[in-house]
């Protein structure tokens, strides 16, 4: 069971970035769909929830209650389970607006949005008179619907006693033998997820409409379905609380590790000390440094150690960066910008916001300047904004493009160094913390939001002036630790989207209207066969037949999970943890053949292969018209191979024929999810056909097929020679004519094979 699968990864899927929200979301969806728990035969409504689900259809046809809009209900309905709109089952009742002037020391507490979400929040009083609505007690479901996203929002069962409800919080009130508080809680919860996006208001003060909440859709099981969800929700969501603690520690606990071998470097002293420093610390990156906030805080250090000369011999000596300037500072000039391209361009502030110049931040100006202009950057030029946000003024880059390529704006200052001084050195100081605090410190009108620096504030900047040898080697340290700093972040990065690639993947998988991730297709009792509300049979609406038409709606729902099986639809790869699926199918199906690895080449176009064998064309598939394509890059840094090598399910190891891909520790796990998708048989394929092939075999065929499905969907059903023109007419194919001797008479014999393998009629182990 794929359920089986999640709880079993539930404490490394919340590692990645945002994971345990994403945790959080999905164990609601999978509640609510009936996928977190098994069901049990023995469980059903009993008479007296059979005769109230009854009366809510009563109550539909006759116009009390509102017929639920099912016009874009996708999903199917656990057998045994009844739907209807949340408004029909659960009334809304708002609480009481209170002034401040209304507030007092003793009283009935007010239960305001605060009080739901912050335990410790105080409470306002208030000892008038209160209408019997407006009161609370202990064991009430109350919904916050107005607030902040991501704080405010939600269901909670309140357990302070009696109080008095405050507005933009409803109190739930509904039939407790049928509907349980705590599976009340947990399906709203899911439909707040689902409503938080389309809240209005400020992005201060949002609320989602009384109407949203009523007309969402609600699936209830019998009460003793329900009780069991919602102990299984409150397990899973303590999980979430001790993992998202056990991550703040360990966060905590890096932090303080790379603040403490920081201090290390900074401390050492001598240069040999610095260096010993500055090894350990570079064979521990890793350990310290993998998020990037850390990251991040790491870059700083490293400049403020280049500010306190720890990567030189020679002790600094401070001097004002007027006394090494030969030129500045000076501001820049701003006329209109125009739309149209003209010779002269000019840098926007953008172009200097990150710490290295961006030659692609520019406007066209209709102007002319003379080739002496002091407006024109050169190469060594150090520009500095002089207004920005707070987090911006002051930041400076060293320009190392061509000369008179671009002018500066009005906001930002240039000044030049002298030749006793590196520029890049000094940039390296005024980008450090110390620099930035002194323009920050020295910044006027920081209140606004565009603060100022002068040209006196620039020139009275303090520099830790050293020999241009000591500003060498500390230049080369920061290159080099910089280059650590990015190597990791990419990783980082990487990482991150990996992880939120297999959990995009995994809420697909589990999400899907089929329904075997959890709950039972067995037979349920009779009385528990109940239609979603409001969807009625031809023969309820004649007035006759109410269980025949269960029995109808239920077999409408079993149809409709059938049709969104795996032997339907699952083959086709539109998840990069499908694609994952499948890499894993081709990599066992040639060890198995062979016992020898698959290299990069066949994978890529094995895969390929196998989608094609499955029905899929190249418009769905990200294929690219590369040297040796079609070829998907995104599958080995971030897709399918990526996924693979991570969980295990294959690793890389030296064959006969050099480095491959063959089962990994972990390859066991992938035979649920073969046979979930139905890839093994497409991998079979692939092996059987393929593997004897020589690789420009394998290109020829991709290539050719490739081409003929582009072309094929422009209209033309082509022949040899216009796929041959197709390869020529593209710069990065054209040397394949070549490389692979392509003619006519090659092209059109791999024709042949591409229709007789991919065809509707082809295909078969005939070939």
């Amino acid at each position: 069971m794929y359920i089986e699968t999640f709880l079993g990864q539930f404490a490394a899927l919340a590692s990645g970035p945002g994971g345990i929200s994403k945790l959080r979301e999905l164990v609601l969806q999978l509640a609510v769909q009936g996928k977190l728990v098994p069901q049990s035969n023995g469980e059903h409504f009993t008479n007296k929830e059979y005769k109230t689900a009854k009366s809510f259809v009563e109550r539909i046809r006759s116009g009390k209650a509102k017929q639920p809009d099912f016009q874009n209900w996708t999903e199917s309905v656990p057998l045994g389970w009844f739907v209807t709109s949340l408004g029909n089952v659960v009334e809304l009742v708002n609480g009481r607006a209170f002034k401040p002037t209304d507030w007092a020391e003793d009283g009935l507490k007010i239960v305001r949005i605060q009080n739901l979400n912050n335990p410790i929040a105080p409470f306002n009083r208030f000892k008038g008179e209160v209408r019997e609505r407006f009161l609370i007690d202990t064991g009430d479901v109350l919904v916050s619907w107005s607030g902040t996203p991501g704080t405010s929002f939600g269901a909670y069962i309140w357990s302070g006693g009696k109080a008095i409800l405050n507005q933009h919080i409803f109190r739930a009130d509904f039939d407790r033998s049928v509907l349980d508080p705590h599976y009340i809680r947990l399906a709203v919860n899911a439909i707040m997820t689902g409503l938080i996006s389309d809240a209005v208001g400020s992005a201060g003060l949002q609320h989602v409409r009384r109407g949203q909440i009523e007309n969402s859709l609600l699936k209830i099981p019998p009460l003793a379905e329900q009780k069991r969800i919602a102990a299984k929700v409150d397990e899973l969501m303590r999980l979430c609380d001790r993992l998202q603690a056990q991550q703040v520690d360990e966060n905590r606990l890096k932090r303080t590790g790379a603040a403490s071998v920081l201090q290390c470097v900074s401390d050492a002293g001598t240069s040999e000390k610095v260096q010993e420093a500055l090894h350990f610390l570079i064979a521990n990156f890793k350990d310290f440094f993998d998020d990037v906030k850390n990251i991040e805080g790491l870059r700083h250090a490293i400049l403020d150690l280049a500010y306190s000369g720890a990567f030189c011999d020679e002790k600094p000596k401070f001097v004002e960066l007027e006394d090494v300037l030969s030129f500045g500072p000076r501001n820049g000039y701003s006329p209109k910008p125009v739309s149209y391209e003209t010779s002269t361009r000019s840098i926007s502030l953008s172009a200097v916001t990150k710490g290295t110049f961006d030659r692609t931040k520019y406007k066209y100006l209709h102007e002319d300047f003379d080739e002496s202009s002091h407006l024109w950057i050169q190469p060594g030029d150090i520009l500095i904004q002089r207004a920005n946000s707070l987090d911006y003024v002051g930041m400076s880059v060293f320009y190392d493009g061509p000369p008179k390529e671009f002018i500066y704006p009005d906001l930002i200052m240039k000044i030049r160094v002298s030749d006793q001084m590196i520029p890049e050195y000094v940039v390296y100081c005024l980008q450090s913390p110390s620099g930035r605090r002194y323009f920050q410190g020295n910044a006027t009108g920081t209140s606004g939001s565009m603060p100022k620096i002068n040209q006196a504030v620039v020139k009275g900047t303090p520099i830790p002036f050293v020999n241009r040898k000591a500003q060498e080697a500390t230049i080369e340290a920061v290159r080099g630790l910089m280059a650590l700093c990015d190597q990791l972040d990419e990783q980082v990065r990487e990482n991150e989207r990996l992880n939120a690639s297999l959990m995009n993947s995994l809420v697909h998988a589990l999400t899907e209207a089929d329904p075997d991730g959890g709950g039972t297709e067995g037979t349920p009792n009779e009385s528990a066969d109940i239609a979603p509300l409001g969807v009625a049979s031809k023969t309820d609406k004649d007035g006759a037949g109410e269980q025949s038409g269960s029995q109808n709606a239920s077999a409408a729902r079993t149809s409709e999970a059938d049709s969104l099986s795996p032997s339907a639809s699952a083959s086709e790869v539109d998840t990069k943890f499908k694609e994952a699926v499948l890499v894993g199918a081709i990599v066992q199906a040639f060890f198995e053949a062979g016992g020898q690895p698959i290299g990069n080449f066949r994978l890529q176009k094995a895969v390929y292969f196998a989608r094609r064998h499955n029905g899929e064309h190249v418009g769905q598939m990200e294929y690219l018209k590369k040297a040796a394509g079609p070829y998907n890059p995104s599958m080995k840094y971030s897709g399918g191979i990526a996924i693979a090598k991570q969980k295990s399910w294959l690793r890389e190891t030296r064959g006969r024929f050099g480095f491959g891909h063959v089962p990994g520790p972990a390859a066991e796990e992938m035979e649920a999810w073969f046979a979930k998708y139905g890839f093994g048989d497409p991998a079979r394929w692939v092996a059987e056909h393929f593997r004897f092939k020589r690789n420009e075999e394998w290109e020829t065929l991709a290539t050719v097929d490739y081409a003929m499905e582009h072309l094929q969907s422009l209209g033309i059903e082509a022949d040899a020679t216009q796929v041959l023109q197709y390869i020529r007419g593209d710069d990065e194919w054209r040397p394949k004519i070549e490389k692979l001797r392509l003619t006519e008479m090659s092209v059109g014999t791999a024709m042949l094979e591409v229709k007789a393998l991919f065809s509707a009629e082809g295909g078969d182990d005939s070939v």
